[in-house]
């Protein structure tokens, strides 16, 4: 229909002094909106990954910290079982002694590796919950800071708008 009236009636288009600023103004204003739909939306999408990155650090932390304790009850069990098997050895025959030893081998090697893990683990909660309070003050900080640049742009788009809305009126007599 446009294409069609542009071709037919060619001629009589008024003409008028200069142009309207109708266009400028629509384009600003939907600009404006756009740009505050994308730092509505930034903002929506960082606050859930930061929250979703929260959580899984906290759950980190906290499953560690499990685990760590898990290993501090193993190396208690451990002790125990092997208290016991010393103190059992000498009371038994010399025919089971020779198996009982090798069990008492087999049980210093798990309490070795158990020894090993839990000085592994050793900080490893601790740093994780640093983490997760040094996470908690910068997060915020950083998501707003990155959001600079689109209130800049919003900024620069509004001035824009303001200034076409306020020296031109809307028949472009202005």
């Amino acid at each position: 229909g446009v294409l069609l009236r542009s071709c037919c009636c060619f001629g009589r288009r008024r003409q008028s002094g200069r142009p309207s600023v109708k266009p400028l103004i629509c384009a600003g204003f939907m600009t404006l909106a756009l740009t505050l739909a994308g730092m509505f939306a930034y903002l929506l999408v960082g606050h859930k990954g930061v929250s979703l990155t929260m959580n899984a650090v906290s759950h980190t932390a906290s499953d560690v910290t499990s685990a760590a304790e898990q290993g501090q009850t193993l190396s208690a069990l451990g002790a125990g079982a092997s208290a016991a098997l010393n103190s059992t050895i000498p009371k038994c025959s010399a025919s089971v002694q020779p198996f009982l030893k090798q069990f008492q081998q087999q049980l210093e090697m798990y309490r070795d590796r158990v020894d090993q893990y839990n000085s592994d683990m050793q900080g490893i909660p601790e740093q994780l919950r640093d983490m997760h309070s040094s996470l908690d003050e910068l997060s915020d900080i950083g998501m707003y800071s990155l959001a600079a640049p689109l209130a800049l742009v919003l900024l620069c788009n509004l001035a824009i708008v303001l200034v076409a809305c306020s020296t031109r009126s809307t028949r472009g007599s202005g």
